[in-house]
């Protein structure tokens, strides 16, 4: 008898529970394959700083500076014998030093897990005393430059003028003869320090103009450079707040009266009770498209000359006042429009204009003017500006006749103006004749102001010098200069006024120094 067994049976695996999730989670890991769990890295070394630089800030100190490194949390500056602390900016100030003294600088980046490799060094020397009381002494040919020596006789000097430097001159000598220059040439200077391999900044320059030989011609220039004359302007403006642009200034009767032309391009009058008071704006005297006026006194009346635009040129326009009364109300008695008359080289009659009084011989009005030599307005025609100078004679009010000043311009050419030649006025110094001027030392586009430049013309000898007034800034046009009576003192004075054009323009103004400038000197 068999007895039947009960089968084993292997004990059921719990049935597995897939949510949707999960189903999507194991469908994803067959896609990638298995996936290494994350693992922690620990932080390494930052790199080696960038673009060190090393310049020299003064006579004691060095600035270092360096990229920020991804990373760093500090940096150390070495000089390979001493080290700075941990620092966190990318710059650091290296002082205490000796002037003259050259050093070498390197930078290392840090951070918990250490510190980078020393980048390459980044050297400079400190700089050196400057020198100081600079001084430009002239001769006719050639100019003495003087200055004292800061640096206890330690230093060397180069002196230059912009362009062009002398040698290196020993230790110890404290002036240089810049030689072989021509009569009435002006030129600036300055001078730099070196000792070692440091090099002090160069110091603001000294001016001077070559003598001419001529007694009046020298006092002249030297008078128009004085640094330091009674009184000086700059920005001059109206009671009203217009810029007076162009301004000449006269006096009558104790009264003094200027003429002007605000961007509006019309002549106002303005006067004042002395030359150094607030202008106070009377009348219009001409306006639309009226510009670069000059008032002179005719007897117990004035006449009034400005440069007027009709039909597209311009030409120059007269108008008389009988009495000051009149000529304070505007109103005036006569008025005289010229045509043109001057003709360029292809046969055209082109603009004229920039008037100055020579003579108000009631007969004959004698002035000073430019005309356009090259019609460069004209289609076709390269804009290249070649204003000239002319004369012009009003006769009675009713006819007028012009000619070429050619002395005048040969004569601005030579000097070094081949450009424009515009607007003047006549001064008289020490019983001599001459016109302080404006000419351009270059040939080049009419709204290129850098070339600007004042000029003064001797009628004796028909020769002309570049000039400067006691100012800062080189790009100076439009002067007027008159011999006047200071209410003040009583003292016989010249005063010079001119447009320096505005500082936006580069080369032309330094700064604080920009729009019309009145200039006064002592008379001689």
């Amino acid at each position: 008898m068999f007895t039947r067994r009960t089968p084993t049976r292997k004990p059921k695996r719990p049935r597995r529970r897939f949510t949707h999730a999960a189903a999507m989670a194991a469908v994803a890991a067959l896609a990638i394959g298995f996936v290494q769990p994350a693992v922690a890295h620990a932080a390494s070394a930052p790199g080696v700083p960038g673009n060190v630089t090393a310049t020299a800030t003064s006579m004691s100190n060095i600035h270092i500076t360096w990229s920020a490194v991804s990373g760093a949390t500090s940096y150390v500056v070495s000089n390979g014998n001493i080290s700075t602390g941990n620092l966190t900016k990318t710059s650091y100030d290296w002082g205490a030093l000796a002037q003259g003294t050259y050093m070498c600088l390197t930078v290392t980046a840090k951070n918990s897990a250490g510190q980078s490799p020393w980048s390459p060094y980044a050297c400079a020397t400190t700089q050196v005393a400057p020198p100081a009381n600079l001084k430009a002494t002239a001769s006719s040919t050639k100019i003495h430059i003087s200055w004292s020596d800061t640096s206890g006789g330690a230093a060397q000097f180069v002196v230059s003028n912009g362009d062009a430097s002398s040698p290196t001159i020993p230790a110890g000598t404290t002036s240089y003869d810049w030689t072989g220059l021509a009569v009435g040439t002006y030129m600036c200077f300055t001078v730099t320090a070196k000792q070692g391999n440091g090099q002090s900044p160069w110091i603001p320059y000294a001016c001077a103009t070559t003598t001419t030989g001529n007694t009046a011609t020298d006092s002249l220039i030297t008078s128009l450079q004085s640094a330091q004359p009674i009184s000086l302007r700059f920005g001059m403006t109206d009671a009203n707040g217009q810029s007076m642009d162009t301004a000449k200034i006269i006096q009558a009767n104790g009264t003094y009266y200027a003429v002007y032309s605000p961007h509006s391009k019309s002549v106002i009058l303005a006067s004042a009770p002395t030359l150094y008071s607030t202008w106070t704006p009377l009348v219009t005297l001409d306006d639309n498209n009226a510009s670069q006026p000059y008032l002179a006194q005719q007897g117990n009346g004035f006449v009034l000359a400005d440069e007027y635009v009709n039909g597209g040129q311009s030409s120059v326009k007269f108008i008389h006042y009988a009495s000051p009364a009149e000529l304070e109300h505007g109103q005036s008695d006569n008025t005289y429009q010229t045509q043109l008359s001057l003709f360029g080289p292809l046969g055209v009659q082109c603009h004229e204009g920039t008037p100055d009084i020579h003579s108000t011989d009631p007969n004959n009005i004698q002035v000073g003017l430019h005309y356009d030599s090259t019609c460069d307005d004209l289609p076709g025609q390269a804009n290249n500006q070649l204003d000239r100078e002319a004369f012009g004679t009003l006769t009675n009010f009713s006819s007028w006749t012009t000619s070429a000043d050619t002395a005048r311009d040969a004569a601005l050419t030579s000097a070094g103006f081949p450009g424009k030649h515009g607007g003047r006025d006549d001064i008289s110094w020490m019983g001599a004749r001459y016109s302080i001027g404006e000419a351009k030392n270059a040939v080049d586009n009419s709204d290129v102001f850098t070339s600007w430049r004042l000029t003064l013309y001797d009628y004796s000898n028909h020769t002309a010098y570049p000039v400067v007034l006691g100012i800062q800034s080189s790009c100076v046009a439009n002067p007027k200069a008159t011999r006047l009576t200071d209410n003040t003192d009583g003292t016989t004075v010249l005063v010079v006024t001119a447009f320096i054009f505005s500082e936006s323009k580069p080369g032309c103004a330094a700064p604080g120094e920009n729009g019309e400038v009145m200039y006064v000197i002592p008379a001689q």
